[in-house]
């Protein structure tokens, strides 16, 4: 019996051991492989295990010593063994091979597949302070404020401006982790997490630097708001002052050509102190409502009750146009009432000359064609005396009365009592050339 015959039992469990082996190590690179290609996302110390643990299993991925060992101890061990033991243990054997043989090319992909998820990893791994440090800026940039007074929106501005600052120093290092993320990017066999992580380091810089900029543009806002209404409040105060005293002197005047030169001046007043009232009221209201998104609830109250208060004052307008409204008014009547005198002396002095007419002129007349015309011109005086008399009522609404009138109120009365006196002397000399013309007919 030789050597090996007699030592069958212990070279076979020795053989055996190292095939338990070979096999076990093939399952746990099959494991190992599974776990790195597992959806599971990891932290890089986690992967980091992994990867190591899958590299210390792949430093002899060959076995060339341990395949060859057990093909030589397999051949002596079953050279005097019945065919069937013989082909059964070959058989095992070559389907270890055969396995083993199949697994290197896979782990060979893997690994190349180990190096890239590492580089993902990594880069997260770079990521992670700079995303941090978007996450913060956009947190103050985004927080809720309430400034009480210029001094604070002061101190934030300053803030957000260096807050800008450290945004703009960044932006080499982001511009650069997003080119190194778009390479990764390109592989085919990136993983899956790795799209995230480049769109929120892409994302985060442009949010970010939005809100910085919307935060910082929102202060800047909200300071010349501050600046603005209270100048605006100082500036109105003034406003409505000019338009009281502009009110005192809106005066009616008697000479009509004064009186309509003085109305255009009073529109054009009015006009202009209800632009520049206006504006500044709806640019303190502007400031107001911007000073509003960030003011603190009781501040706010308060300022609304100082706008409310100048909504009331805006009244003024209204009070203004009135009083320019009945001088325009006024101008129209008086204008009116000067236009009537004017055109009763143009009648008068053609109704003169046509009883002159009457009188000396109409010999060749038969007596009833005098007549005629005696009795148109008498029915003309009376139509014109209902017209004198309608603008002596109006006189007495339109001019002053009592002993203190103006003089150039006293001119329109005076015209008046002129044309009055004259209208019914003709009338009378009218009547008694009539009276004559019935006698002689």
């Amino acid at each position: 019996m030789t050597f090996w015959q007699e030592n069958y039992h212990f070279i076979k469990d020795v053989y055996d051991m190292r095939h338990q082996k070979m096999a076990e190590w093939m399952e746990n690179v099959e494991k190992a492989i599974s776990r790195i290609m597992a959806d599971k996302v990891y932290t890089s110390a986690e992967f980091k295990r992994e990867r190591d643990n899958f590299h210390a299993l792949c430093k002899d991925l060959e076995r060339s010593e341990v395949k060859k060992w057990l093909a030589q101890i397999l051949e002596i061990l079953m050279a005097e063994r019945a065919k069937p033991e013989r082909e059964k243990e070959f058989e095992q054997l070559d389907g270890l091979i055969k396995k083993h043989e199949e697994l290197i090319p896979w782990v060979s992909k893997i690994t190349i597949k180990v190096d890239l998820y590492w580089k993902c990893y990594a880069y997260g791994d770079d990521l992670k302070p700079h995303i941090e440090f978007l996450d913060g800026i956009m947190l103050s940039s985004t927080r809720e404020i309430a400034p009480s007074c210029v001094e604070n929106v002061d101190e934030m501005i300053e803030r957000q401006e260096k807050a800008l600052v450290q945004l703009e120093t960044k932006r080499g290092i982001v511009k650069d982790l997003i080119e190194k993320g778009n390479i990764l990017l390109q592989n085919p066999e990136k993983p899956r997490f790795l799209d995230s992580h480049v769109q929120r380091i892409v994302d985060g810089w442009d949010d970010t630097k939005q809100k910085a900029q919307e935060r910082l543009n929102l202060l800047n806002d909200t300071k010349a708001a501050w600046e603005g209404y209270a100048e605006g409040q100082e500036t109105i105060a003034l406003e409505f002052e000019k338009a009281e005293e502009e009110m005192k002197k809106i005066k009616k005047r008697f000479n009509v050509d004064n009186a309509k030169e003085d109305l255009a001046k009073r529109q054009a007043i009015y006009n202009k102190a209800k632009e520049d009232l206006e504006l500044i009221y709806n640019k303190i209201k502007s400031d107001y409502e911007t000073m509003g998104m960030t003011l603190p609830e009781d501040k706010k109250a308060l300022m609304k009750k100082e706008l409310d208060a100048l909504t009331e004052k805006m009244a003024i307008l209204v009070q203004f146009e009135d009083k320019v409204k009945k001088i325009e008014d006024f101008c129209n009547n008086l204008e009116c009432f000067d236009n009537t005198s004017k055109s009763l002396d143009d009648w008068m002095t053609r109704a003169s000359s046509e009883l002159d007419n009457i009188k000396n002129h109409s010999h060749q007349m038969v007596p009833e064609d005098r007549v005629a015309v005696c009795m148109e011109l008498q029915e003309d005086i009376a139509a014109k005396v209902a017209i004198i008399e309608e603008s002596i009522a109006k006189e007495q609404e339109l001019l002053p009365q009592g002993d203190s009138v103006p003089s150039d109120a006293m001119k329109h009365k005076e015209e008046l009592a002129r044309i009055h006196e004259y209208t019914l002397a003709l009338q009378g000399k009218v009547k008694q050339e009539t009276a004559k013309l019935f006698r002689g007919c």
